[in-house]
């Protein structure tokens, strides 16, 4: 458990360091599994004088495509309904034990689109299911961590709609986001509405 006083975290001098330890216990209050996009915004990783200013070489890890129930689909040649997704919980949970085993710490973890198979507006039953065991594998990820999601097109469909975007952000946050990391300034897109420009 994390210390919450004002006297710990008043000796905390370094105002990096004090933002860390504010990411790590609001973390571990809310039990939030990834850290969601509001209103634009990265809430732990808001413009700041000390998140604007390049202070050190940082790392994190980036993924795509854990996509659970794809594997199934394509190897197995299955089709929804009759899909699983036990393959992909084996890689996720690999991926988790990676990630803990890391030293030093990355600095977030990203995934980078199709979450989960199942299209949004197509089989909402098993991608509940698919989104919950995403969420079950990812909630052992070490709270130092923070969990990022970007959406693909599994995630708000090929072409999305207010509908599969609005069910996109009740689970993951907002499909397009900004934040900051010591000095650099990361844009997150939600590049499936480009599909809905004509030219």
């Amino acid at each position: 458990d994390y210390c919450e006083c004002a006297k710990c975290h008043n000796n905390i001098k370094d105002q990096e360091k004090r933002e860390t330890f504010n990411n790590i216990i609001m973390n571990y209050k809310k039990k939030e599994i990834i850290r969601k996009g509001q209103d634009g915004n990265l809430p732990g990783f808001e413009e700041t004088p000390v998140s604007t200013t390049w202070k050190s070489p940082f790392f994190f890890v980036q993924a795509a495509d854990t996509q659970l129930g794809m594997i199934d689909q394509w190897v197995g040649r299955h089709q929804y309904p009759n899909i699983s997704w036990e393959r992909e919980i084996e890689l996720c949970r690999q991926s988790v034990k990676i990630l803990y085993d890391m030293r030093p710490r990355p600095a977030f973890f990203i995934v980078c689109g199709d979450l989960v198979d199942a299209f949004p507006d197509r089989w909402p039953d098993i991608r509940k299911a698919q989104e919950k065991d995403f969420l079950d594998i990812y909630s052992e990820l070490d709270p130092e961590i923070p969990l990022l999601c970007v959406c693909g097109n599994h995630d708000v469909g090929n072409r999305p709609t207010k509908n599969t975007i609005a069910k996109y952000q009740n689970t993951f946050g907002d499909d397009y986001f900004s934040f900051w990391y010591q000095g650099v300034h990361f844009i997150v897109l939600n590049s499936q509405l480009l599909s809905l420009i004509h030219i």
